[in-house]
């Protein structure tokens, strides 16, 4: 637990890292789907954690702790390009759709 004294800065330091999370998040957002922001920071914030608290207390990652972190790295990178991949063959089909659509609307009508 910490000292009396420390409490106020260790709860502005709270608050502060909070608000400047949540304006990546929202920065994030406006750049981004929601579909792949969602479940990347959800995935992701447990590893800024670990990473945060073992420099904080400068001691190495448990084998579990590891092993959690790079399942979560690289669940959500697949989950990321697994979802850009299928909205680019989407569009595509979309693209192809219309195109279509177009040479039929273009030919007169017999």
């Amino acid at each position: 637990m910490a000292p009396r004294g420390q409490a106020p800065a260790l709860t502005a330091g709270t608050q502060l890292l909070n608000a400047v999370g949540a304006l990546f998040l929202v920065m994030a957002l406006s750049r981004g789907k929601a579909s792949i922001v969602a479940p990347t920071t959800n995935a992701l914030a447990p590893v800024l954690t670990i990473v945060v608290s073992l420099a904080a207390y400068q001691t190495l990652p448990s084998v579990y702790s590891a092993a959690g972190m790079v399942l979560a790295i690289v669940g959500s990178t697949l989950k990321v390009y697994g979802d850009e991949k299928r909205g680019e063959a989407t569009a595509e089909e979309v693209d192809e759709t219309t195109s279509e659509e177009r040479e039929q609307a273009s030919k007169p009508a017999l």
